[in-house]
């Protein structure tokens, strides 16, 4: 009995030592477990370490490979512009400067390098050695002639190989963000580079030796030609005794304000000086002119013809003619300019002055009459007038008054030989009429008979022709849509400004009036006196907005006005 109840104690003192699990001895050797588990996280962090450092390291050697062909490709392109720029710089006219642009189009064209065009082509020969030294085949540098060293390329198709999947994800959207960049670049309105030189000169326009000015050496100065949207950098340099300003007619200036070159909101270019006026011709098409503004320049000259033509995918409503024209018209004296101001400084009016199809756009840049312009036996087809297609009303002689421009279209379909073209004044006693002629290219004799007649002082005849102009609503303008989805009988208005303008002396003077006021240039300029709140420079409403009916007085007119004002 005591033997059995002693081996019962000693088998239960037994299994009392059996092992009691693996939770249990976990938790026993608990210390152990967690510095196991410890070291495989820090040896799992050190492997994607590890990995992500070459990851990283690849992508340090592409971006650096990368970058050296930039630079390569960059210090290359420097060099062909710079050899381009030079050459354009030996083009008098700028076209050369121009097309250049527009084949680049980017924004380094006009950065800080040094400009070959205005530093000349020996400095740029000697830059150009060591810039064909630097991209040569020296085997020392990287990038050679167009290619990558054979080392370097393998390398690069190495790292291709072994690079992870994301760095195809990295490099497709780098190249989307680059490709939307260089477009947005390229997206950019072009363009066109002009280089002018205001000068004296003798010209012959009523076939008698008169002082005339001239640009690079053209009497009327170089056409602008223009497409909608276009960027004008016009640098003009005053070889002139005095201060010269040219002012852009119909050009909008669309908050730029202060290029359109009239006294008071552009300085004066001093002689000897030049000044870049850079203007948009921003959503706008149609005939215009430019002009000199101060010191009766006009007189002389220093005036020339605009054209902004419509984008190609805009359509316009009449077919492409066979030859596009410009004719500029005016009074002309021949006195010079300075006789002339000196007779009105004098209390003295103006004398009357001295004496296929085919578009002509055609203004009226003299001085004081509006003129008639008519060719033998040709109808003329009016299409636009300064930047608005019309409805295509045909006319025998046209009315075009100081400062307006017309385009027209006629068609050579008479028989061959030689025909009037005659400007006559209108409103004037006596009519004043010159002529010049028209040529056809298989012409069979000159011209025969007299010059055809024209209205004279009918002032009913003139009212209606400008009554028979109407917009044509179905044609586009500078933009697709047609100008008449533009709802104009909506528009409230919101206020009536009436100009009367007038002649008389002031201080012995000859002066002319608008409203009774005849403007007299600040000290300040209007448009820095206005942006720098200069007091005292000029009076807002210093010119009434209808006509006073009182004699002329002298003032800075400033009209005033609510811009977009609803009422």
């Amino acid at each position: 009995m005591a033997s059995s109840a002693s081996s019962s104690s000693s088998g239960s003192a037994q299994s009392s030592r059996k092992p009691l699990g693996f939770l249990t001895n976990a938790m026993k050797r608990k210390d152990n477990f967690i510095q196991f588990f410890v070291m495989t996280g820090i040896l799992l962090l050190s492997v994607r370490s590890l990995g992500q450092k070459y990851r990283t390291n690849d992508l340090l050697e592409d971006t650096s490979a990368l970058k050296q062909e930039q630079e390569g490709l960059t210090d290359r392109m420097k060099h062909i512009k710079r050899s381009l720029k030079a050459e354009a710089a030996l083009d008098p006219t700028g076209h050369f400067a121009c097309r250049l642009h527009l084949l680049f189009a980017d924004l380094e064209w006009g950065d800080n390098e040094e400009d070959t065009i205005l530093n000349g082509v020996n400095e740029e020969d000697s830059e150009g050695e060591s810039d064909t030294r630097e991209v040569g085949t020296d085997s020392s540098n990287n990038v050679n002639e167009g290619s990558l060293s054979s080392s370097s390329e393998e390398r690069r198709e190495e790292r291709i190989r072994r690079r992870p999947i994301w760095m195809d994800d990295y490099e497709s959207a780098f190249f989307g963000v680059a490709v939307a960049l260089l477009a947005i670049v390229r997206a950019e309105d072009p363009y066109r580079f002009f280089n002018w030189n205001v000068t004296y000169g003798d010209i012959y326009p009523l076939g008698v030796r008169q002082q005339g000015i001239l640009i690079n050496g053209q009497f009327p100065g170089p056409d602008i030609y223009s497409v909608t949207n276009d960027n004008l950098i016009i640098n003009v340099f005053n070889s002139l005794t005095e201060p010269f300003l040219l002012s852009w007619n119909g050009i909008q200036q669309r908050r730029n304000s202060f290029e359109d070159g009239v006294y008071g909101t552009t300085c004066p270019i001093p002689p000897g000086k030049n000044f870049t006026y850079i203007l948009q011709v921003k959503d706008q098409i149609g005939s215009f002119y430019y002009f000199p503004s101060l010191a009766f320049h006009k007189a002389a000259g220093g005036f020339g013809g605009i054209r902004i033509l419509s984008r190609p995918r805009i359509p316009v409503p009449f077919a492409d003619p066979s030859g596009d024209y410009t004719v500029l018209i005016g009074d002309w004296y021949q006195s010079n300019h300075t006789t002339l101001q000196a007779i009105l400084d004098r209390g003295k009016k103006l004398p009357f002055p001295d004496g296929k199809t085919y578009r002509l756009r055609i203004s009226n840049v003299g001085l004081q009459n509006s003129l008639n312009f008519r060719i033998q036996n040709h109808k003329m087809t009016l299409v636009e007038v300064e930047g608005t297609h019309t409805l295509q009303t045909t006319y025998s002689s046209l009315d075009v008054h100081v400062g307006q421009s017309y385009s027209v279209l006629i068609t050579a379909d008479q028989p061959g030989q030689d025909y009037y073209i005659v400007v006559s004044s209108r409103f004037t006693t006596p009519v004043l009429t010159t002529t010049g002629v028209l040529h056809y290219s298989n012409s069979a004799g000159p011209v025969s008979g007299p010059p055809p007649g024209g209205p004279t002082i009918q002032i009913d005849w003139s009212l209606n022709q400008a009554r028979s102009v109407r917009t044509n609503l179905t044609a586009s303008g500078p933009r697709p849509n047609p100008q008449g989805s533009y709802h104009y009988g909506l528009i409230n208005t919101t206020k009536t400004i009436r100009l009367a303008n007038s002649a008389g002396q002031v201080n012995g003077k000859q002066r002319y009036a608008v409203n009774s006021v005849s403007f007299v240039p600040a000290d300040t300029p209007l448009k820095l006196a206005d942006y720098f709140s200069i007091g005292g420079v000029y009076r807002v409403g210093s010119i009434s907005d209808n006509p006073t009916g009182g004699g002329i007085y002298l003032d800075t007119a400033v009209l005033n006005t609510d811009y977009r004002a609803v009422h």
